[in-house]
């Protein structure tokens, strides 16, 4: 669950940029002191607390933090602020505002989207720019906060092999990294043959959230996706990717393979292709991992194994409140295929409440076992959603507007 934690910054001035005016000792604006911007140079996260860090002008500014109704004043010239009494393993969105002396809030506000521990104080390296972005690579067990938008399109990177996918099965990316609701644009990846290919190459361990990959174009081997090409006991939590996958064996619009992870509030809107079997349009191979509100939209094509949702799927894996509405088709004509799942090895897995667009996939009622086939005027029919066991959450998780997502349900905080 997310909670919304408001934090003001009382100032003397401010420009419509988030600027901070240091003023002179008579109170009135120094013509010496230049506007400073608040940057947030540090976060902290804790088990019950985040503290929070920043730069601005250091003289006679009012710091105003606000919580829960509760505003507390941390006086002039400070630059930080713990928020204490918050539960383990939770949400906070958290923003910063600039207020003036008559109480005029400044439109520009810094935004930050941050979880308490479940344990051990996280430190995290905030990233404004693409170097600091590369450098994570270095560093592949840290903690990542995304600051900012970046765009891959640009040398080396826009080139030649492309982005290099960070982790790989020597050395895989362990750490969390929370985009902050930001989004990477323009990933590509051209190495085809190459296995473990994705913003990610191999995660193990690893807690993702709040990323969005925009307008990726992706070409790998086995164990292709966008996010991560490999995610082993890992989570990952109200990500996206648009854009174009292929690859081989274990192809996915957002992971090529994922083994024992858990998987919440995701989506791909992506053309994937698959080479070989295994192709699905979030997921290629999902072995014993969960999927809670998830849905994929774009086109899935593959050898064997095809699925809207996921390609192959087995050993006690739990899917619950999703939906894929992309047109599936399998180049073996009769290799295993399905609306929402291509093939489940062994059975076991639980489908509660999850669905396949019929008209938008072409299976119509195939392997109806793996999720519920209904029309498209269904599919965006609140009351295919809610009048079931368990019924889909639209106060807080889903929405559903002709407008957006073409009328299929959308994730409120991920779209």
């Amino acid at each position: 669950m997310k909670h919304s934690v408001k934090l003001t910054c009382m100032i003397l001035a401010v420009s419509a940029a988030l600027h901070l005016s240091a003023c002179d000792d008579s109170g009135g604006q120094g013509d010496s002191t230049p506007w400073d911007s608040i940057s947030v140079t540090g976060i902290t996260a804790r088990n019950d607390s985040i503290d929070i860090f920043w730069k601005n002008s250091s003289d006679h500014v009012e710091i105003t933090w606000s919580l829960d109704g509760e505003t507390v004043d941390s006086g002039n010239g400070i630059t930080q602020y713990g928020i204490t009494g918050l539960s383990p393993g939770t949400e906070y969105d958290i923003t910063l505002a600039a207020v003036d002396s008559s109480g005029n809030r400044s439109a520009n506000q810094i935004m930050l989207d941050v979880y308490t521990t479940g344990g051990a104080e996280k430190n995290y390296s905030l990233i404004y720019t693409l170097s600091q972005l590369d450098a994570v690579r270095e560093n592949p067990g840290g903690d990542y906060l995304l600051m900012a938008d970046i765009d891959l399109n640009v040398r080396p990177h826009n080139s030649g092999d492309g982005w290099s996918p960070i982790g790989n099965g020597s050395d895989p990316f362990t750490g969390s990294f929370n985009g902050n609701n930001h989004v990477v644009k323009n990933m590509y990846i051209n190495t085809p043959g190459v296995s473990h290919r994705g913003f990610f190459g191999y995660t193990a361990g690893a807690f993702i959230c709040n990323l969005g990959l925009e307008t990726v174009n992706v070409t790998g081997g086995d164990d292709t996706g966008s996010l991560a090409g490999w995610s082993d006991s890992s989570s990952i939590i109200d990500c996206f990717a648009a854009g174009s996958v292929s690859g081989d064996y274990s192809t996915g619009g957002l992971v090529g393979f994922s083994i024992d992870s858990d998987v919440r509030r995701c989506y791909a809107s992506a053309v994937v292709a698959g080479g070989a079997n295994c192709t699905g349009g979030l997921i290629g191979g999902n072995y014993s991992s969960d999927l809670t509100d998830c849905y994929a939209i774009g086109p899935v094509g593959g050898r064997a194994y095809t699925g809207g949702l996921v390609g192959w799927n087995g050993y006690a894996s739990v899917f619950t409140s999703c939906y894929a509405a992309g047109t599936v088709t399998a180049s073996i004509a009769t290799a295993y295929k399905g609306g929402l799942v291509g093939y489940d090895y062994d059975g076991s897995t639980t489908y509660g409440s999850c669905f396949y667009d019929t008209m938008a996939t072409g299976m119509n009622s195939a392997n109806q076992d793996y999720g519920a086939p209904r029309t498209t005027s269904e599919m965006k029919s609140p009351a295919t959603f809610t009048g079931i066991e368990p019924a889909w959450d639209f106060d807080s998780v889903w929405g559903m507007d002709g407008s957006i997502n073409a009328g299929y349900p959308y994730l409120r905080d991920n779209h």
